[in-house]
């Protein structure tokens, strides 16, 4: 651990931090809790455009000496007239500076959610972002290697995923796999499909059952033939996030992520992995890439192909033999302690300051 008595670091997101339900949010507010955990002394730059503005006003007045600053932007471009007066004033000031980009999904026009002149907008900010901190920043940060070869810049990049909190010690599943747990989205892109039919097909096969977190509007926008699908004895439908989760992870004996491998989710590096692994649950994962070579170099989980017949015999492979269940349980407990949000923390502390 690196020795930080009596240090102060920056950090900035430009987002309130008040409600915790998406990883964009979930994700600062953990790393500034790891921080404040190894001992730094935070100063926050977060909020509205309004508190940003007044924040950055009084850390120029006051002209005081970090040791380095942490930035994460959300998935939309950074407020130029705001935002930007930081990061150019970090590098008048020679504060070192790392940034963790978050996503490209603007680079999948099929994916991202504009069109029009909206579209257009948006594709010129983000550049500008990306050029702007590919000037400023000592180290950018993506969440997997795949993703920042999307980058196409010339500058220090370096993954750096989520991570976990070790709460092993409160599971109290069964020493055997009945109670499977996903939480997460349901659009075409997470496969909701491939999840009902996969998990269906286990339940008629072994006595497993699936907790399935979601928001609420989400679910009810689902075709009626996969919500049907759901409607029965092996599947219960939770709307719950942040800390309401946690009663759902203790009672779970794994994991999953059903998702497509697609050039873009292959990429992905969800915080649901991290969540849990958090509280020593195996990852039942299909092939997307960066999952599934992180699960299978762990050897915290099993890896399926993408299709639910063969999900589901990973389901029924894990509930049927204790002995390699238990293994997988007792792996993912050694990859959660070697990949918590304060190692995540060190790991940026380590980089930043000068040696």
């Amino acid at each position: 651990m690196v020795s930080v008595v009596s240090s102060r670091i920056l950090f900035h997101t430009p987002q309130p931090l008040d409600n915790l339900d998406s990883g964009s949010s979930v994700r600062p507010a953990k790393l500034i809790d790891a921080f404040e955990q190894i001992g730094y002394n935070v100063d926050k730059v977060i909020g509205d455009t309004k508190e940003r503005r007044q924040r950055i006003q009084e850390i120029q007045q006051s002209d005081r000496d970090y040791l380095f600053c942490y930035s994460e932007p959300t998935t939309w471009p950074v407020h130029p007239l705001i935002d930007y007066r930081l990061y150019w004033y970090l590098q008048s000031k020679n504060i070192p500076t790392g940034v963790f980009y978050r996503d490209i999904l603007w680079k999948f026009p099929e994916l991202f959610d504009h069109s029009g002149l909206k579209y257009w907008e948006a594709q010129v900010r983000y550049r500008m972002d990306l050029a702007v901190i590919s000037r400023i920043a000592d180290q950018i940060y993506v969440p997997s290697s795949t993703l920042g070869e999307y980058l196409n810049i010339n500058s220090p990049i370096k993954p750096l995923p989520p991570g976990g909190t070790d709460q092993v010690a409160t599971n109290d599943s069964t020493l055997q796999l009945e109670r499977v747990i996903y939480v997460g989205g349901l659009s075409g892109r997470y496969s909701s499909g491939l999840l009902s039919k996969a998990c269906k097909l286990a339940a008629n096969e072994q006595n497993v059952t699936l907790d399935l977190v979601c928001r609420e509007p989400e679910y009810q926008s689902l075709p009626n033939s996969v919500r049907q699908r759901f409607k029965s004895d092996w599947v219960t439908v939770h709307h719950k996030s942040g800390e309401a989760l946690n009663d759902l992870y203790q009672r779970a004996d794994a994991g999953i992520i059903p998702f497509k491998p697609t050039q873009y989710n292959n990429m992905v590096m969800p915080v649901k992995l991290f969540e849990y692994l958090s509280y020593g649950l195996p990852i039942i994962t299909t092939n997307i890439k960066e999952v599934s070579e992180f699960v299978q170099s762990n050897s915290c989980g099993v890896v399926s192909d993408s299709n639910y017949k063969d999900l589901a015999n990973k389901i029924i492979l894990l509930s049927n033999d204790e002995e390699l269940y238990q293994e997988r349980r007792e792996n993912a407990v050694l990859t959660l302690r070697q990949n918590r949000w304060i190692d995540r923390a060190e790991q940026v502390a380590s980089d930043l300051i000068p040696q």
